[in-house]
């Protein structure tokens, strides 16, 4: 995995996490990452304790326990079921931060507030100041940075998005790109659950494979988080990647590999 320096920790940063959902359970991002071999702490109210929430370090799913040589450590996400208002939480490996909201939750929005964690890049389309990810946001220290449009998140390497002044462009073309998945598939639009993808120095098959998330290699970063390569050269395997989603998915279970 990418090497992380000694980065200097928020002592509290407050998130506002989504904590309805429809369909599948999901993961909700807070922009923040869990420096390795550190330990942060999540503060919840007493609404979100024992209804099943968990605390998540790190994105890269796939369990490489199986493979003779290792780029990356074999399992690099760890979860913690928040059963009280304060839960620690630490990997060795480090990560970006997720709350794991559970299928059936109707708790609406939920203020949290963590500790101990630093900011990482991340824009959401149609929410996220341009002036602000121009100004700090695309240099917060993070290794690992996430786009969201409306029915896709991105996760890539944050040195992948420092040079990107406007990521609005990048995201509405997702969005035109995940309304024409949906028409053709006759699903709603934006989808109930936003897809993921994320850049992996290694993944358990193939190419690209589906699951929740979609997984990719580092050298496929610029056909899903660089425009002008985008618009200019096919980017069918991403895209069939969304397409062959199922529409509900149990949480973190890749489906198929390619």
């Amino acid at each position: 995995m990418r090497s992380v320096p000694e980065l200097v920790a928020d002592p509290a940063v407050e998130v506002q996490v989504n904590g309805t959902i429809e369909g599948c359970s999901a993961w909700r991002s807070t922009g923040l990452f869990v420096s390795p071999g550190k330990t942060a702490h999540v503060i919840v109210p007493s609404a979100a304790t024992g209804a099943g929430w968990q605390v998540q370090t790190g994105c890269h799913s796939d369990d490489l326990s199986d493979k003779e040589e290792l780029k990356r450590p074999p399992v690099m996400i760890r979860r913690f079921p928040i059963n009280r208002e304060r839960t620690a939480v630490s990997s060795l490996w480090g990560g970006l931060l997720y709350i794991v909201v559970p299928a059936g939750s109707q708790l609406g929005p939920v203020n949290i507030t963590v500790q101990g964690a630093i900011r990482a890049p991340f824009f959401k389309a149609g929410q996220s100041s341009i002036s602000e990810w121009q100004r700090t946001v695309r240099h917060h220290a993070a290794p690992w940075a996430e786009l969201e449009a409306d029915s896709i998140i991105l996760t890539v390497p944050s040195d992948s998005i420092r040079h990107l002044d406007n990521p609005e462009p990048l995201l509405c073309l997702w969005n035109r790109i995940t309304r024409g998945i949906a028409e053709l598939a006759a699903r709603p639009h934006p989808f109930p659950r936003p897809e993921r993808i994320v850049a992996d120095v290694q993944i358990c098959a193939g190419w690209m494979h589906s699951g929740y998330p979609i997984m990719l290699h580092l050298d496929s970063v610029k056909e899903i988080a660089h425009l002008d390569f985008m618009t200019s050269n096919s980017i069918w395997g991403p895209i069939h990647e969304v397409r062959t989603q199922p529409a509900e998915r149990s949480v973190g279970v890749p489906s198929s590999h390619h």
